[in-house]
């Protein structure tokens, strides 16, 4: 399986590799530039009706395109790779908009921003549940915001402005069947996908959304501001592996129940302040009270907040708490940290 898997990304490249371009379904803006020379340049910018094609946008000198692996249709499950990438070009090219050579589009064409993703298949949709729950239990680091949702997945970002990776994983399947129930165009598109396949899959990724976040994925020089698809889909970098250990390289609790004490004592390894120690302390033992019933707490916020009190950031908090509860009660007869660790080496 290839480590350098994208989904959703922004590619721009020169207007040179345009083969055509059916100016009639572009909206066209004039721009003047003043100065000795005054000029009026033309713009076009389209947002396709097209599952995995979400905007073009062709100005004087360049195109940018914002895609995902959707294009790719019934591969949609391989992502955009190495092996993909003839089809990707094919899809865009079909859709009679903009035409691009392929060969010039691998060796011209830059990403802006990308989503880079591994696949694990694990046995069952519950097992992927499991891991996530597991997952929810291990994630008590103070680097880093944490937000989870009920067995579908767990999203965590740098607390730091200078960190701006956003890791993610979550079940593939669940978001599959959401989009199935929600979107018919979608359902549609999706109908010859193998959806217990997908549901299978624990996906994890990476948005990388800024120059430097780029580079430190994929461990690029500095200075370096162009990222040629050739060189991302074929890179030996593996960025998911990379910020997954730094994101879970922390003094793992022991997965069996914890004691307040234990959790004391861990979340001070980890630098949290003693006001924040004695907030989580007190969320489980409210949680703990009521049985881990959310709606049964939310009343009794609701009665007792202030109209200041932001409700959905309380109910967000201990849906997190009750997670970390109800995860804290399952037995797991591997590491599921090392385990993903190992499958995103293979």
């Amino acid at each position: 399986m290839s480590k350098n898997i994208v989904d959703t990304n922004t590619v721009e490249f020169p207007n040179d590799l345009l083969l055509s371009f059916n100016s009639d379904k572009f909206n066209e803006s004039k721009s003047r530039f003043a100065g000795r020379k005054s000029k009026v340049v033309s713009s076009y910018h389209c947002n396709p009706e097209v599952i995995g094609l979400s905007n073009i946008y062709i100005g004087e000198n360049s195109t940018k395109i914002i895609t995902s692996a959707k294009l790719l249709k019934s591969k949609y499950l391989e992502g955009i790779n190495e092996n993909t990438f003839d089809k990707w070009v094919s899809e865009i090219n079909k859709t009679g908009l903009i035409g691009i050579n392929k060969y010039d589009l691998w060796e011209s064409g830059i990403y802006h921003k990308i989503d880079v993703d591994n696949y694990i298949y694990l046995d069952s949709k519950e097992k992927v549940s499991s891991y996530i729950n597991e997952l929810q239990l291990y994630a008590s680091n103070n680097k880093y915001n944490i937000r989870t949702w009920n067995n579908s997945g767990i999203v965590i970002s740098g607390k730091a402005k200078s960190n701006s990776f956003r890791l993610i994983l979550y079940s593939k399947g669940r978001e599959l069947d959401r989009h199935k129930k929600e979107n018919k165009i979608v359902k549609s598109y999706l109908s010859g996908f193998d959806i217990d396949r997908a549901g299978k899959q624990l996906r994890v990724e990476t948005n990388l959304r800024t120059y430097r976040s780029i580079r430190t994925a994929y461990n690029m020089p500095k200075d370096n501001n162009r990222f040629y698809i050739k060189d991302i889909l074929t890179s030996n970098a593996n960025p998911n592996l990379r910020i997954f250990n730094n994101m879970f390289n922390i003094d793992v609790m022991p997965k069996e129940k914890r004691t307040e004490s234990e959790l004391i004592n861990y979340m001070i390894k980890q630098g949290y302040k003693w006001n924040q120690i004695e907030k989580e302390i007190a969320k489980r033992y409210i949680a703990r009270l009521y049985n881990c019933d959310l709606s049964l707490i939310m009343n009794h916020v609701k009665n007792a907040s202030s109209n200041k009190s932001n409700p959905s950031s309380i109910r967000k908090e201990y849906q997190r708490i009750i997670n970390e509860l109800n995860a804290e009660e399952m037995t797991m007869d591997i590491n599921v940290i090392e385990d993903i660790k190992n499958r995103l080496v293979a």
